[in-house]
């Protein structure tokens, strides 16, 4: 295939004589001047941009040593690199070849490079041993090559090396290795690549640099051998320190990168794909789609997303701050090539915030100031005081908690819009009251309206003043067979109770009765109250003014027998 407007389309070329070809490498050194490997050690010529293709076979080279690497540096001198290891020249364009280094299978190159037509070199691995990898170097056209780099490690091995010039090259490989060297191959240092430590293999197939700072390079990775594993491409602008990766879609390993300048390149995919790259500063054009532009009551940690900037961007950075061009409430931070983003952080309720989305890419770094938006987030309410209070003994069951214990506490809620709804509770706690009445009355004697003629016992439940129930067990004992006279009746009716005002009204069933003595007792026995009573026509008031809530027993003694009723405050 070829191209002629950089690589945004491509023609079919057909090469007469061959039914099939499998290209296995190609290099040109000019539109016109180009050669391709065929993977059955067949190397291909053209002179007219690929109209039309020579062929040449290398000499010695069974159809199982495909031709791994070529490069020329002129229209007549170029090297091939077999896959047994053996190096050729040619000084007449591939016509004829000579053997300059035999390998006899003791090693593999995968690539070959030169600077001019004596300083070049080779990376590969070796074949025995413990398949170490390794770098040759040659400085007189490849009539002798020396070794220049060997690793200790025999699970490192190269697959593509370039170097720019006397001084200055790279070579990366198998096991996230990529090496530098600042004096043309005397020493070689590995670089940091930036690269994620928690994958079992990072392999660089492909790297190309266009000046002594910019390169690219693609790289496959993955968890273990056998497992699904992902491809990258990556770029450096400080000569391989760190490393940035593109978003791309899915693609096979990359086998070739090959950069006309800092703005254009190709990489070359084993599954047949062609990546084309044009770069350019980043410029703005990102419109935010939520909120909208000057909305107000957004929750207090939005989710804002925009549209794709135009032009070549290969990420977003993301600021908003309290006016336009401030990022005092949410520092610079790199989204990525995503255009939503979760804020990780609240922002300040009842706020307008200016939000600015600046596009970058890795070349060239971040667009030019561009367009602020701004929204207002919620108004958060005020704090709620809620007084209350429980019975002793019963615990109050509220906002999914049982409380049993007063206080002071603070229940904070989570509303939609980020806000804290916070509750500030006073809990209390209210005494329940609990006394037992033991007495004895005559056969048919009347107590809380009921005569009685059996003895009994009961439980009378009473509301008091402060909420909570009051309890009166009552145990009565009936006394058979001794009868006052009917005159003698010593029955009373004591109201209102329970006690809400602040008089006792008694109404006993003799009016002849006149005079007396009343006596208070508390749930525990001890006198609170006495009185002397005089009653007119059997009926008489008791002040109870001050009396605390709660049960009481009152005895009242207009003579023999005593009369005992229970009364609730």
């Amino acid at each position: 295939m070829n191209t002629t407007d950089r690589g945004v389309h491509w023609q079919n070329i057909e090469i007469d004589n061959f039914t099939w070809v499998s290209p296995k490498c190609i290099f040109f050194i000019n539109d016109q001047f180009g050669w391709m490997a065929h993977s059955v050690s067949v190397l291909f010529k053209t002179h007219n941009g690929g109209e039309t293709w020579a062929h040449f076979s290398i000499p010695n080279a069974s159809s199982g040593n495909t031709i791994q690497d070529l490069y020329f540096v002129n229209e007549n001198t170029g090297w091939v690199v077999i896959g047994n290891g053996n190096i050729y020249r040619t000084d007449n364009g591939g016509e004829d070849w000579i053997l300059q280094f035999l390998s006899e299978g003791l090693y593999f190159f995968s690539k070959i490079t030169f600077i001019d037509e004596n300083m070049g070199w080779v990376c590969g691995s070796k074949r025995y041993g413990n398949y170490q990898a390794i770098i040759y170097y040659t400085e007189n056209g490849g009539e002798t090559w020396i070794e220049q780099f060997e690793s200790i490690d025999p699970s490192w091995s190269f697959y593509d090396i370039q170097v720019l010039d006397e001084n200055k090259g790279w070579v990366a490989g198998r096991n996230s290795k990529v090496f530098a060297t600042e004096n043309g191959g005397n020493i070689w240092l590995p670089i940091s690549n930036s690269f994620d430590t928690t994958y079992l293999y990072f392999n660089t197939h492909a790297i190309h640099f266009v000046n002594d700072t910019l390169g690219w390079m693609g790289s496959t990775y993955g968890i273990g051998p056998g497992a699904l594993s992902d491809t990258v491409l990556c770029v450096t602008t400080n000569g391989g320190i760190n490393w940035n990766r593109y978003k791309t879609d899915t693609i096979n390993r990359v086998s070739e990168i090959q950069m006309l300048n800092p703005d254009y390149g190709w990489a070359v995919t084993y599954d047949g794909k062609i990546l084309r790259y044009q770069g350019g500063p980043a410029a703005c054009g990102s419109a935010l789609l939520w909120p909208p532009d000057g909305a107000g009551g957004i929750p207090l940690q939005p989710t804002l997303s925009w549209s794709r900037s135009p032009g070549c961007v290969d990420g977003y950075l993301l600021r908003i701050g309290s006016s336009p061009g401030l990022d005092d409430l949410l520092p610079a931070v790199d989204v990525g090539y995503d255009t939503v983003y979760t804020l990780p952080v609240a922002l300040p309720a009842a706020t307008q915030s200016y939000v600015s989305i600046q596009p970058y890419n890795h070349v060239y770094g971040a667009g030019e100031t561009c367009q602020s938006y701004s929204f207002t987030t919620a108004v958060c309410p005020e704090p709620l005081q809620i007084d209350t209070f429980f019975c002793s003994g019963t615990p109050l069951a509220w906002a999914d908690t049982t409380w049993e214990t007063p206080g002071d506490y603070e229940l904070v809620y989570a509303l939609p819009s980020g806000c804290d709804s916070i509750v500030q509770l006073h809990l209390e706690e209210e005494p329940t009251y609990f006394t037992e009445v033991d007495t004895t009355l005559a056969a048919g004697a009347v107590f809380e309206g009921i005569p009685h003629y059996a003895d009994t016992s009961f439980v009378l439940l009473y509301s008091a003043a402060n909420g909570c129930d009051s309890l009166v067990k009552v145990q009565i004992r009936v006394v058979v067979g001794q009868r006052e006279p009917a005159n003698a009746t010593r029955a009373i009716k004591v109201y209102p109770n329970p006690v809400q005002i602040d008089e006792l009204i008694v109404e006993m069933s003799s009016p002849a009765i006149q005079t007396g003595t009343a006596q208070l007792y508390s749930a525990q026995g001890v006198s609170v109250r006495r009185w002397a009573y005089s009653a007119l026509a059997g009926r008489f008031t008791l002040d109870v003014s001050g009396l605390p809530p709660g049960v009481y027993g009152l005895e009242v003694h207009p003579g023999l027998p005593v009369v005992r009723v229970v009364i609730v405050r």
